[in-house]
């Protein structure tokens, strides 16, 4: 039986980098508790306090999955493996890339490994986004399954400013009908399509038709790293 490392070892060892960037976030939540303990209870200062701490307690949740996502896969690139299989064809690891994603607290910086096809006249893959279903490049499962809720009843200009305002995203319309397009591809069945209005029909996030496995396996799976390997 495998045991669970204690809670008080991994915040003092593995995840001891993402405490000490959220000793930071403490001390300003603790700032504004005091504040507001401190001044006469009124609906305006109630207001305030919410609203702050609803905007600090998004920054800390951003800053985590951040921090989570860059630690999916191996920093050094001799830990990830050389060859990948996905689909039936074969793929060998590249340098990792820098992007900017979309989740429910805001926007983040992610880097992930790019693999290559062997073979000519395929596109090159990134396990990453692959395994934990990031849709399109641009956005994490549970933000997509939401815009494709808010796409069914709004209009594409409304669904941008949503974006903005609920979780401080910035995307162009070629970006969120990047997004629409592929959650309809994932889900598309007969009678659903794209309103003239310019919403869509629901949408759940697409799940990828296929497995990846490290090369000499035999054996088609989810690539399985260890996410502690980097400070």
């Amino acid at each position: 039986m495998i045991h669970p490392t204690p809670t008080k070892i991994l915040l003092a060892t593995t995840l001891q980098p993402l405490v000490r960037q959220l000793s930071g976030s403490l001390a300003q939540g603790a700032r504004l508790i005091e504040h507001f303990l401190h001044h006469e209870p009124t609906p305006q200062h109630m207001a305030t306090f919410e609203r702050e701490l609803s905007a600090l307690l998004r920054d800390v949740g951003r800053r985590i999955v951040a921090w989570v996502l860059n630690h999916v896969e191996p920093e050094r690139p001799e830990e990830a493996p050389s060859r990948l299989w996905w689909k039936g064809q074969a793929y060998r690891r590249r340098r990792q890339h820098r992007t900017s994603l979309a989740t429910l607290f805001g926007p983040v910086i992610v880097w992930r490994r790019l693999y290559e096809p062997l073979a000519p006249g395929l596109h090159a893959i990134h396990p990453l986004e692959l395994n934990l279903g990031l849709e399109a490049g641009v956005a994490t499962p549970a933000l997509a399954e939401r815009l494709g809720r808010w796409a069914a009843e709004h209009t594409q200009c409304q669904v941008l400013e949503m974006l903005t305002h609920d979780h401080g995203v910035h995307w162009s319309c070629t970006t969120l009908r990047k997004l629409l397009g592929s959650l309809s591809a994932g889900m598309a069945t007969p009678g659903q399509s794209e309103r003239g209005d310019g919403s869509a029909s629901p949408r759940r996030p697409s799940r990828s038709g296929g497995a990846l496995a490290a090369s000499g396996t035999g054996i088609e799976r989810p690539v399985s790293t260890n996410p502690r390997r980097r400070a």
